[in-house]
């Protein structure tokens, strides 16, 4: 078994040799990933969860900010031209 002395969280993922294993809790509050005995890789990765849906609200959201953004531009721009042409009228 190899104990990592951090904290046990969701988005852990770990392989060894390549192939995906479980992660378990080791005393108490620490990963644990069992390990055969003799030479192996093990790889652990942190992909936390809810980044997918996150992006994807922020992104929708970084494009709502700039369409919001530029019709109030454009609104302005129409605006102004309106007062310019009343007023030489």
């Amino acid at each position: 078994m190899l104990v990592v002395a951090d904290g046990l969280h969701d988005g852990w993922e770990a392989s060894v040799d390549g192939e995906p294993v479980d992660i378990v809790r080791a005393d108490y509050a620490m990963r644990g990933v069992p390990v055969p005995a003799g030479d192996h890789v093990v790889e652990l990765a942190y992909r936390p969860v809810g980044w997918g849906p996150l992006s994807k609200v922020a992104a929708a959201t970084g494009v709502a900010v700039v369409g919001l953004w530029g019709a109030l531009a454009w609104r302005d721009r129409r605006d102004r031209r309106r007062r310019a042409v009343s007023s030489t009228a």
